[in-house]
């Protein structure tokens, strides 16, 4: 290329990649009020110095890409855009070929169900890239040419540099003045970080601290360690065998009834006026606070208020700073996405590099860090060595594990798995379980060596377990025990008390007040949880405290001791179900005993009826981001803007008496 050629591909990359940031951050910041006023009329109060600075801060990154990429676009494609790299049109054509087709590629996905969630690489996808590609070139030439678009002169190219200069300047000066602003004094010297750990749609029973010995290699080598090292829960229930309710639990130490979310939905919230989390407990008191996730809890549902930096994979952020209004909008930004994007697919551990990467910077003060793995959740596809390390002979179709939402409730009978196929499932969920403890080791071995293990407080947990075909049904949302028997277990600051087992039940909900317990500081809402520190001085709860409770969207469930009460709430005519889990642990013959079974439901109405009622709980304007993202993954029916209960209604009503066995399951209409 000559140098007059470089010249052109700079300016071009220079002129145009500011325009495209800066038009693009300026979108991105409008869609938070236009749609509002749209339906209502009334403007939103906007910082206007703010929204100044994020634009000029996209308009000189997207101009530094833009510089980088545009002679590369042009070598590649001059001849089919400008017959050679050098002629005068080859440069802008080049770029406006990358802005179309990055954006056709992005925003576009959802739309094409033949190729949604297939990898890159995959012909379908390959074969839609090659489609936007061509159309990218052709309007390109459209737009690019005599009378139009072209590479910018020598006056166009001097006053971008003296925008970018000057406004990226004042801008990131700016920044860096709030987040200055936004430090908080400390806690008091000696308070202890808090790190907790969750892992995704993981069963208690399968680890090698609650008895789980089929595999070799062990399967949980690092949690086990931990265990010897702690404090081991052995029954912990968690409030809802899906993701955001269960998180809203555990986060906020209530019931779903009485901290509102109770479903994955478009139309939900944590709301923050009615709910303080940990995070936010923490926070007041001087923590800083950081929530590395792998997906859907979003910031959309509430559950991230009190976290100072958020990152979150599957949304396709960067790490994301409150205190910075750049940072907030650089993670929704197209180039940002790409990144993050790229990063997932060379380091499968990213949300424990961020993690890691994270502590490592503070701590030199009390941190609360939340770390949410997935490799649990379906597809069950966890990385190399990972996914072939418990069955490498398997040749059958099942790997990953896939599925489809549509036909999930009868999946092992629709895709006719096979007694082969289901061992391989097992082996893959197994994989993914240690692939998760590899990464917690690598947590625990970064605390250590910072010598500040001793001084932190781990919480090891799931948010719900995992069916897996022993009930006929497979993944979550059910009311089986698979689905609400999770791992938890505490190291305490010091090694306190380890190797303590706590036999008798505990809820999920009761980690915040605990945590509070610990660390001597923070205030929470009242709510259902209670500190579990009695249980591990080896106090039992007295009996008004024994019942643990749990819900999905149509059920409800009580543990009382070795019995259990399955309630159809959103049905009353459906006759409970009585388990004996020290007779029959597996759920699988109901019992029919009336006495039994009206002590029980006595005991479920007093909890349920002190619970606040649906129709006092808020519902919110629905997010049409949230919800494509709901539905895409099969958490709510897109067209109905609501749970899809069509699974539900059908296994339910082709399901046998209750009083004759159980149905194959208590699905949730909503989600995961």
């Amino acid at each position: 290329m000559s140098f007059a050629a470089l010249r052109s591909c700079l300016a071009t990359g220079l002129v145009l990649g500011a325009l495209w940031g800066a038009l693009e951050a300026a979108v991105h910041l409008a869609s938070a009020v236009v749609p509002i006023w749209s339906r209502t009329g009334v403007w939103l109060p906007f910082d206007r110095l703010a929204w100044t600075g994020v634009v000029f801060q996209a308009a000189w990154r997207y101009a530094a890409v833009a510089m980088l990429a545009t002679p590369l676009l042009a070598l590649g494609l001059g001849w089919i855009l400008d017959r050679s790299p050098g002629r005068p049109f080859a440069a802008p054509r080049a770029l406006v070929v990358l802005v179309v087709f990055l954006n056709l590629y992005w925003w576009t996905k959802p739309v094409w169900d033949f190729s949604y969630g297939l990898p890159f690489h995959h012909w379908k996808r390959l074969l839609l890239s090659g489609a936007w590609l061509l159309l990218a070139v052709g309007v390109a030439r459209i737009v690019v040419g005599p009378g139009r678009l072209r590479v910018p002169g020598r006056g166009a190219v001097a006053g971008t540099l003296v925008l970018l200069l000057a406004g990226g300047g004042l801008s990131e000066w700016r920044e860096s003045r709030l987040a200055a602003q936004s430090e908080r004094p400390p806690p008091p010297e000696g308070s202890p970080n808090v790190v907790m750990v969750v892992v995704d749609a993981l069963r208690a029973d399968r680890l090698g601290c609650y008895g789980y010995d089929r595999r070799d290699p062990p399967v949980s080598p690092h949690v086990d360690a931990l265990a010897a090292e702690g404090v081991v829960f052995e029954k912990a229930v968690v409030q809802a065998p899906f993701t955001w309710t269960s998180f809203g639990s555990f986060l906020t130490g209530k019931y779903p009834r009485e901290h509102g979310l109770i479903k994955m939905d478009p139309t939900q919230r944590l709301d923050p006026q009615r709910n303080t989390t940990i995070a936010e407990a923490l926070q007041r008191e001087g923590w800083v606070t950081g929530a590395f996730l792998t997906g859907t809890l979003s910031n959309n549902s509430g559950l991230l208020e009190g976290f100072d930096t958020y990152f979150e994979t599957i949304v396709g952020h960067e790490p994301v700073t409150r205190s910075s209004k750049w940072s907030i909008a650089r993670a929704d930004l197209l180039l940002s996405i790409f990144r993050n994007k790229i990063r997932q697919k060379l380091d499968p551990r990213l949300v424990n590099t961020e993690a890691l990467a994270w502590i490592d910077a503070n701590a030199q003060r009390p941190f609360f860090a939340l770390i949410h793995y997935y490799s649990t959740h379906t597809t069950y596809d966890p990385p190399d060595p990972w996914g072939w390390i418990y069955d490498p002979d398997y040749e059958g179709p099942f790997h990953p594990f896939t599925q489809s939402h549509n036909i999930a409730v009868t999946m092992h009978k629709t895709l006719e798995l096979t007694d082969r196929d289901l061992v391989h499932i097992e082996a893959l969920y197994d994989g993914g379980v240690a692939f998760a403890d590899d990464m917690f080791g690598d947590v625990v071995d970064q605390l250590r060596s910072l010598g500040v293990l001793d001084d932190t407080l781990i919480v090891f947990t799931s948010d719900h377990g995992e069916e897996l075909f022993e009930h006929g049904v497979f993944e979550h949302d059910w009311m089986f025990n698979t689905n609400l028997y999770v791992p938890l277990v505490l190291r305490l600051p010091g090694g306190a008390h380890a190797g303590t087992r706590v036999p008798w039940h505990v809820e999920s909900l009761d980690i915040p007040p605990t945590i509070v317990d610990v660390v001597g500081r923070g205030v929470l809402d009242e709510g259902g949880g209670r500190s579990l520190l009695p249980d591990v001085a080896g106090t039992e709860p007295p009996a008004s405290e024994r019942a643990v409770f749990s819900e999905n969207n149509r059920y409800a469930a009580m543990i009382d001791g070795d019995h259990k009460i399955i309630v159809n709430w959103s049905d009353r005519s459906r006759a409970p179900r009585v388990y004996d889990l020290a007779t029959d642990p597996g759920e699988h013959a109901p019992l029919k005993d009336p006495v039994l079974e009206a002590r029980l439901l006595e005991r479920w109405l007093e909890y349920w009826n002190s619970l606040p009622p649906l129709s006092s709980l808020p519902t919110f304007a629905a997010d049409p981001d949230l919800l494509d993202r709901l539905s895409k993954l099969g958490y709510v029916d897109f067209e109905n803007l609501g749970p899809n209960q069509q699974r539900e209604e059908e296994l339910e009503d082709s399901s046998p008496d209750p009083s004759e066995g159980p149905p194959p399951g208590e699905r949730g209409d909503d989600a995961r």
